[in-house]
């Protein structure tokens, strides 16, 4: 039961971030013609977000 409930988790961690990823490329994609600067922003920060999440997930396996 508690390993179910934890790869039920762990799949939603996974949705959510890859919604984040494809989120922030299409929206860096669609601001790039209409306004460059606020283009790269958002693909700064989707880029540090996933940065973040593949470190806390790479810590994570270590650790296992």
């Amino acid at each position: 039961m508690v390993n179910d409930q934890l790869r039920s988790k762990g799949m939603e961690d996974i949705i959510y971030k890859s919604t984040i990823g494809t989120g922030g490329f299409i929206a860096t994609i669609e601001l790039a013609p209409v306004n460059e600067v606020l283009g790269f922003v958002v693909g700064l920060a989707t880029f540090a977000y996933m940065t973040a999440s593949a470190i806390k997930v790479i810590k994570e396996l270590k650790d296992k």
